[in-house]
């Protein structure tokens, strides 16, 4: 059932990038019927990421204490309701950054509270796979949506689009609601050699936290003593003892925030993004404007970059696990190496795109710089799990409020960069030099092991 729990938090994923993405598509037709300037199309593609950079910290730690199941399909089904809204909203600009906004500050959770549940219900020997599985989801939307809203569109309709995505949506949410639950020990039909699997690896990490929870003041020796006395009793975990160890103790931010393995992850998380959202959001315009594609082509052309990403992490995840259990690569070393190769080639081919004046030339290296970013995902991205894996949800929501900056500031500048001087090749240019930033600091400052709250409050 923990494959069906990932695939379920994938197509989540899914449903929150179809009715994320497809406005990037339907902007072209919108910014004409309205008159929009390019920096007016910029702040509408950026307006979500208002509210998307507020709850992700509240969204991670409410997961962590309620579980994941809720707070996720609430997500989804918030930013369902306001993509309705989305078409009623258009013909009053203002009205509408309000209503991208505030579908944003809803949706937000959803990734930190996916790390919770993978936390709960994926080892650690097969997260390097499970996290770009579900990652992927959100590529697997993006490439959905890229595709097939310019036929919609063109049939139908730019509001339409939004219709038929925030209900498809709502009828995952259904689905959501019988097939998933927070924890394995929730779970009615999880098998029992499943749950004593999950529950052995869900032991070690507990017996680990309970030598830090002795330096926490809150938790009294007592409540330390019944926590491991339960651990090592015969059986299955239960909510209890999680309760124990993890939702009725403090969030180390002091910990956190003067760790530089934990830096390491959101100036990583903060460099992808800037390139993941800058060229979401602008590919399509790009295609149209500056390669001269039609909007059916330029929708289909714009899905081929995230079909090279979803490949390329998908495959990086499943040469992680094998690094990781077959030869017996440090973890550290298996983080860096994905995510240097992966921030730090896209950075040769957005350099040639800014350069190149050959529509397929172009076409060929904005692919090549989406597809091999994918890499990085089984770096940086699952390496929350390994220094702070109960705390996993919380640390995602730190790097994730951070690395929604860019969809803020970064999507609305390039469509300022492109305003003021007419061409593209700046944005480029700008985004190789942020992966590289984030590609040195990684490689510089991450770590692979669990970072004791024992040692880190004895040193501080």
């Amino acid at each position: 059932w923990r494959w069906v729990v990932v695939a379920m938090l994938c197509f989540g994923l899914f449903c929150c990038y179809i009715m994320r993405v497809c406005i990037s598509t339907a902007v072209i037709d919108m910014g004409k019927e309205y008159g929009w300037t390019d920096t007016q199309r910029g702040l509408v593609l950026s307006s979500f990421y208002a509210g998307y950079v507020i709850p992700q910290v509240p969204g991670g730690w409410l997961a962590a204490r309620i579980g994941g199941k809720l707070v996720f399909v609430c997500g989804v089904v918030w930013l369902a309701v306001f993509t309705i809204l989305t078409p009623v909203a258009a013909p009053y600009f203002w009205v509408l950054l309000t209503v991208r906004a505030v579908g944003g500050l809803g949706v937000a959770v959803t990734f930190p509270s996916m790390h919770v549940m993978i936390s709960q219900w994926v080892p650690p020997s097969e997260r390097s796979t499970a996290v770009p599985v579900a990652w992927g989801g959100s590529y697997l939307g993006t490439i959905f949506s890229m595709a097939a809203s310019g036929p919609i569109i063109h049939s139908m309709g730019w509001p339409s689009v939004f219709y038929w995505f925030a209900g498809a949506s709502l009828v995952w949410s259904v689905l959501w609601m019988f097939l998933v639950s927070s924890t394995p020990d929730d779970h009615s039909c999880i098998s029992q050699a499943e749950l004593f699997y999950l529950s052995d690896f869900r032991c070690q990490v507990e017996e680990v936290a309970a030598e830090d929870v002795r330096v926490l003041p809150s938790v009294t020796p007592s409540e330390i003593e019944d926590g491991e006395q339960h651990i090592r009793s015969k059986g299955s975990l239960n909510t209890t003892s999680t309760a124990t160890t993890a939702k009725n103790r403090p969030t180390p931010w002091k910990a956190m925030f003067s760790s530089k393995e934990v830096w390491a992850i959101i100036i990583a998380h903060f460099c992808y993004n800037w390139g993941f959202y800058v060229l979401l959001s602008w590919i399509p315009t790009y295609f149209d404007q500056a390669l001269g594609f039609t909007l059916d082509s330029s929708s289909f052309l714009g899905a081929l970059p995230y079909i090279a990403l979803w490949l390329s992490c998908i495959l990086a995840g499943v040469l992680s696990d094998y690094l990781l259990t077959k030869v017996k690569m440090r973890t550290v070393l298996v983080r860096k190496l994905c995510t240097g190769i992966g921030m730090s080639v896209p950075v040769y081919f957005c350099t040639w795109i800014a350069f190149t004046y050959n529509p397929n030339a172009a076409l060929v290296m904005v692919v090549l710089t989406v597809g091999f970013s994918g890499l990085a995902l089984p770096g940086y991205a699952a390496n929350h799990m390994d220094i702070f894996p109960e705390y996993a949800g919380v640390l995602l929501g730190i790097s994730n409020t951070i690395a929604q900056l860019p969809g803020m500031f970064g999507v609305s500048l390039a469509g300022f960069i492109v305003s003021a001087t007419g061409s593209f090749a700046l944005v480029f240019l700008v985004t190789a030099f942020v992966y590289l930033v984030g590609a040195v600091c990684f490689v510089l400052m991450a770590g692979g092991e669990r970072i004791s709250l024992k040692s880190s409050e004895s040193t501080q």
